[in-house]
């Protein structure tokens, strides 16, 4: 019982870090796309008007 019981421990701990890693992947990843977007979007905008 108490062996079954880390075990699920350890899968919880395991997936709620995967979780974690993950959403700070996404994170960081719309961070550098709205920064490349903010870099790009004045130049984007003069070609437009030109």
């Amino acid at each position: 019982m108490g062996n079954e019981f880390r075990c699920i421990g350890c899968i919880c701990i395991y997936r709620s870090f995967h979780f974690r890693a993950y959403l700070n992947w996404w994170f960081s990843l719309c961070m550098a796309k709205g920064s490349i977007g903010m870099v790009l979007a004045p130049e984007y905008s003069d070609n437009k008007r030109q």
